[in-house]
């Protein structure tokens, strides 16, 4: 794969002195700054360390009664500070059947953070380093490539791909640390042509077991040859298919090993996918028409991206690349959503094509062409990122926005920001 050199670096440098004073006194101030100011070479290094000041200040449910992961995991940290584990117990209940962790990553960083404390503020500093680390390299990843003044399209798709898989996902940690690295290890394939990257992609099963059917199809997609329009047909076959025989495919599924039976049980169990479906119920209007909206950008962005791709420039190989491997994981998201929380798979499907449409509007001679294009999916997308926005709030407090480090130490009490904006109106 001949890839171009370009100003991507994978090391973060220590930030200079006026940076750190900036962060130290305003976290968040200087976090915009660095979005600002992009291409400096502190910048990246200043959007890592707010993801971790986010992580110190991250507001989480205190019931575990409710669907939030995070709740349970600051739960779980009090327990094993209460009552310590050793370590040799705790590796000896990572893959047993009685036991039934499948993840590594959240179990052994839960019981370090517990040996020192029981303070959930800690832990979710440590996730959020772990997973602002391949967040912030993953952007820089993409808007490294870009060499003009961004426009106001080219602004928004950054800001969808941005807030797709945004900070304060660490509240389901295992999924989407992993969706992070797996991303992280696939740009880094593509893009920069560097094969570490598979390192990364065959390590995030031990973030989230689930992982093992992404990994999968990358794997089965570097073996086949890369014909784009058998992978664009594929794409659009399966969003058609509407029902999977779930007890046939539980029985399908029965050969894996014993220690992964009990989450297909879970997994593919009617009672369960009932009680998915009743919660879906009561789902308002904007969370319908915010996946509405991105199936939509998706779909005309893939479609227009596949029809006029004899336009695409130089990099036409890498991007070609990148968006078939979209195409062939968006495939198989399409499948995957049909089972019980089978849509995750469908969100790291879109960064792939994210990525994927602004390189190619970088990359690409058909800006008139596209146009109409553009002004039928800019609503769509500004939607999206209110939306996304609008879920951060409900894990962003006062201190995300005006606090800093000495402030968050004082150990405040929280309320999330959409609390305090709706006690306002």
């Amino acid at each position: 794969m001949n890839i171009t050199k370009n100003s991507f670096k994978q090391k973060m440098p220590f930030p200079k002195a006026g940076w750190l004073a900036f962060y130290t006194l305003w976290p968040f101030g200087a976090f915009l700054m660095a979005l600002r100011r992009f291409r400096s070479t502190q910048a990246k290094t200043i959007f890592w360390l707010f993801c971790i000041y986010f992580g110190f200040v991250f507001v989480y449910p205190k019931e575990t009664k409710g669907t939030a992961d995070s709740s349970r995991y600051a739960a779980k940290l009090v327990s094993m500070h209460e009552q310590p584990i050793a370590f040799s117990d705790l590796v000896h209940s990572m893959y047993n059947t009685n036991e039934g962790l499948l993840d590594v990553y959240q179990p052994l960083t839960t019981w370090f953070v517990a040996l020192f404390t029981g303070n959930a503020n800690w832990l979710f500093l440590l996730f959020a380093a772990v997973f602002g680390f391949f967040y912030a390299q993953n952007i820089w990843l993409i808007i490294s490539k870009i060499k003009v003044r961004i426009g106001l399209f080219l602004f928004l798709f950054i800001l969808t791909f941005s807030l797709t898989i945004p900070i304060w996902y660490i509240n389901g940690v295992r999924m989407w640390t992993a969706a992070q690295i797996f991303l992280y290890g696939s740009l880094l394939y593509f893009l920069e042509g560097n094969r570490k990257g598979i390192i990364w992609i065959v390590l995030t099963p031990l973030f989230h077991f689930s992982f093992l059917f992404p990994v999968i199809v990358f794997f089965v997609y570097l073996i086949l040859p890369n014909y784009i329009a058998l992978f664009f047909i594929f794409f659009l076959a399966t969003s058609f298919v509407n029902e999977i025989n779930i007890p046939a495919l539980r029985e399908q599924l029965s050969f894996l090993p014993a220690i992964f039976q009990p989450k297909i049980n879970t997994y593919l169990n009617e009672d369960y996918l009932l009680r998915l479906e009743q919660a879906h119920e009561n789902f308002s209007w904007h969370v319908y028409f915010a996946s509405l909206s991105g199936r939509l950008v998706i779909y005309i962005w893939t479609i227009t991206a596949f029809f006029l791709r004899k336009y695409w420039s130089s990099e036409k190989k890498i991007l070609a690349t990148l968006f078939s491997f979209a195409l062939f994981l968006g495939g198989w998201a399409n499948l995957s959503s049909l089972l019980p929380s089978g849509g995750r798979i469908h969100t790291l499907a879109n960064v792939f094509f994210y990525a994927s449409f602004i390189l190619m509007l970088l990359w690409s001679s058909f800006s008139v062409k596209v146009n109409l294009i553009k002004y039928i999916t800019f609503p769509f997308l500004l939607f999206n990122i209110i939306f996304s926005i609008r879920v951060g709030f409900d894990y962003i407090g006062i201190l995300t926005i005006l606090g800093n480090p000495i402030t968050a130490i004082m150990g405040f009490e929280q309320t999330p920001l959409i609390q305090f904006i709706k006690q306002l109106f």
